[in-house]
């Protein structure tokens, strides 16, 4: 029995090390890579090498000095990419020279100390009183049936754990990731009617004026017939009304109220607060989430986002906080075809050409206020028959929404915009954006502005302009590489991991991480994290039989276990195929990849089956704490223990356990203080099915 733990880190919906691992698979020979325990490498592809009487494939790493690295593929969980914060050149380390060892030394002591933190934060939360909302009822079911468009499965599987969260008595705290124009704001109106069903008030925060602006439309009229009192506080409402709004928050009058920075004011007092729902948190500037954290401190509260902050998406990937994703697109939704060229008056000509021959609208991205008027009349003398609007930052509010009640309504075919558009707008009439000197601009910002099409059925286009005299800078040139290349429907996480590595994590509560990140790579960052977690989480899950990481099991099995060059002929898919098995943690999943790998490439040959059986292996075995499974000259199995908490009541088990199915053993003590168990083959039975049926055995007595 588990004693209980008063923290437990989040779990549930957290991107596994597969994920963060995604794209082991992408590496060409000349990237830098990183081993556990060698450190930073240049990878040089892959190669076979002899081993015994047996080819195996391994993974070329060269370091410092000609030294070279083979990595045996079976091991590939140990290696990692490394994407190097900047452009200087990434520096190779030495074999055998102490520099990588005392680095990871310094980069555990603080995912420590963050882990530390972690758990005082939690501890308080965890005892905080918040609200437990009451279950659903009659109008909820109904709000919820209203909704226009079928729900995808994500948004109905996010849905219920939102809910799921609002009905316990401890303050939620979840990040809704989704794709833009997956439904994430459906989602969080649905959270916010039952915390108003509930007797309580919804603060909905917005980034800019002109999103919270068209938040108020759509929610007053999704709520209209629920008696639902929606307000919104901005620069675009009147002094007058404003504090008329502020009143009636604080009386409760109203129900749900959208609002930008605004609502942050000390001045704004909520009569019954219970859900806070931040919409991209990362827009807000310091002092601002200074007030979030007050207003957080015992209300439940719902985070949105579509390319999450690396920060934030580090906790997620951590396993640190409650995450859902929304990663299916709606129905009929097409991907935007996005494309990187010189700026170039007749590619502008056409491509705006294109947009208004079928009726549709379009976004020029320009974001330096300064020089915006000066490119409207270059523009106008571009496309003399196009009717043009200006929107920025530095117009008045009514001005401001003015413009875009104008260019929705269709009285402007182009607008002429900065980032203002980043956050939110839905034109279904806009499929082309055309953006500016996007190497000036960041990936997330990018990968949100070209967001703002695409929002229909029709097929939509994104221009990413960039001029031809600099040479661009390597982070410029990763961000429009990577957006180009993510173009496909729910490529946002994917986005926000590059981002990620690009920028670095920034701030941990207070502990400056980026050096860290810097110094080891996300991936193996992100690992050294979860391994501080699962040590917090109350040791291991059994004293007598300690469950084994995947990559600290050996199976010295099948010699020729690997896949084939004749079998796959491209080598990163060999790659993907290798990352993925290492990274598989149940059986059934080693036997969908054999369903798959049989449909795309034929019957497994004798290789892949035994590098498919290798990996069942390796499964089991480190469930049970044996740390090397491998077949004596005998044809004995031999299985390697970890050495126990409780010795005796390991020989225990195994004795019963070998006994009870009746399998001829013997124990020899290994000089590492660990035990090795030897069992004999029965009779014409593979060894294969031999060590299969004593790994069950074992684990019945667990």
């Amino acid at each position: 029995q588990r004693p209980p733990t008063a923290w437990r880190p989040a779990r549930k919906g957290v991107a596994s090390l597969a994920t963060v691992q995604h794209h082991i698979d992408a590496l060409e020979p000349g990237d830098p890579i990183i081993h556990v325990n060698h450190g930073i490498g240049r990878y040089e592809g892959l190669t076979h090498l002899k081993v015994g009487e047996a080819l195996q494939e391994c993974l070329v790493i060269a370091y410092q000095g000609d030294d070279r690295v083979y990595v045996s593929t079976d091991k590939i969980s140990l290696v990692f990419p490394y994407t190097a914060k900047g452009d200087g050149p990434v520096q190779l380390d030495a074999l055998n020279a102490g520099r990588w060892e005392r680095i990871k030394r310094q980069t555990r002591r603080s995912a420590e100390e963050v882990v530390d933190h972690l758990a005082e934060l939690y501890a308080n939360r965890a005892v905080a009183e918040g609200v437990a909302q009451p279950p659903d009822d009659e109008l909820q079911a109904e709000m919820e049936a209203a909704f226009p468009y079928q729900d995808t499965v994500d948004q109905a599987r996010a849905t219920e754990e939102i809910k799921g969260d609002m009905e316990r008595p401890q303050p939620m705290d979840r990040l809704l990731c989704g794709d833009v124009g997956f439904g994430k704001t459906e989602v969080a109106l649905r959270a916010a009617f039952k915390a108003i069903r509930g007797g309580g008030q919804v603060a909905f925060l917005a980034p800019t004026t002109i999103l919270a602006n068209q938040h108020l439309i759509s929610f007053r009229a999704r709520l209209a017939s629920l008696a639902v009192n929606v307000g919104m506080l901005s620069r675009f409402v009147a002094a007058a009304e404003q504090r008329r709004i502020i009143q009636d928050i604080s009386s409760g009058a109203i129900d749900l109220v959208v609002g930008t920075h605004r609502l942050l004011s000390n001045d704004v007092i909520f009569k019954q607060l219970t859900l806070f729902i931040i919409d991209e948190e990362h827009r807000f500037g310091v002092k601002q989430k200074e007030r979030m954290k007050e207003l957080k401190s015992s209300v439940d509260v719902l985070s949105l986002t579509a390319t999450p902050v690396p920060r934030t998406l580090h906790f997620s990937l951590a396993g640190i906080r409650d995450i859902s994703h929304l990663d299916t697109p709606p129905l009929e939704r097409v991907p935007i075809i996005t494309s990187i060229h010189y700026h170039s008056a007749k590619l502008i000509r056409q491509a705006v050409a294109r947009e208004l021959q079928r009726g549709g609208q379009v976004y020029f991205v320009h974001n330096e206020v300064e020089s915006i008027y000066r490119i409207e009349r270059d523009l106008g003398e571009l496309l003399p028959d196009t009717r043009i609007g200006v929107a920025h930052g530095q117009l008045g509010g009514k001005e401001l929404e003015q413009t875009m009640l104008a260019f929705s309504e269709g009285e402007f075919q182009l607008l002429l915009c900065t980032s203002i558009i980043e956050s939110g707008i839905d034109l279904p009439n806009v499929n082309t954006v055309i953006i500016n000197n996007a190497h000036k601009f960041g990936l997330a910002q990018l990968y949100q502005i070209r967001g703002r099409v695409g929002r229909s059925h029709r097929q939509a286009y994104a221009y990413l302009l960039i001029k031809r005299r600099p040479k661009l800078k390597r982070n410029a040139d990763k961000r429009l590489k990577t957006i180009a290349r993510y173009s496909a429907l729910g490529s946002g996480y994917a986005i926000s991991l590059k981002d990620l590595e690009i920028r670095g994590t920034g701030n941990l509560f207070g502990l400056e991480q980026s050096g860290h990140v810097a110094a080891v790579g996300l991936d193996l960052y992100t690992k050294i994290i979860q391994g501080v977690l699962r040590e917090r989480d109350v040791a291991t899950d059994d004293a007598v039989v300690p469950r084994l990481a995947q990559e600290e099991v050996t199976v010295k099995v099948f010699p020729n276990a690997q896949i084939p060059v004749s079998y796959v002929s491209d080598p990163h898919l060999r790659l993907n195929l290798y990352r993925r098995l290492a990274t598989m943690d149940d059986r059934e999943a080693v036997a969908d990849l054999r369903r798959e790998l049989h449909d795309r490439f034929g019957a497994p040959t004798t290789e892949v089956e035994d590098l498919l059986r290798s990996a069942e292996l390796r499964i089991l075995a480190a469930g049970l704490g044996v740390r090397s499974v491998k077949r004596s000259d005998t044809r004995d199995i031999l299985l390697d223990f970890a050495s126990p908490a409780d010795p005796a009541a390991l020989l225990e088990r195994i004795n019963a356990a070998m006994e009870q199915n009746r399998f001829n053993y013997r124990f020899l003590n290994l000089k590492n203080g660990g035990l090795r168990l030897s069992i004999q083959l029965d009779g014409e039975k593979s060894f294969y099915l031999a060590a299969v049926d004593s790994f069950v055995a074992l684990a019945a007595l667990k």
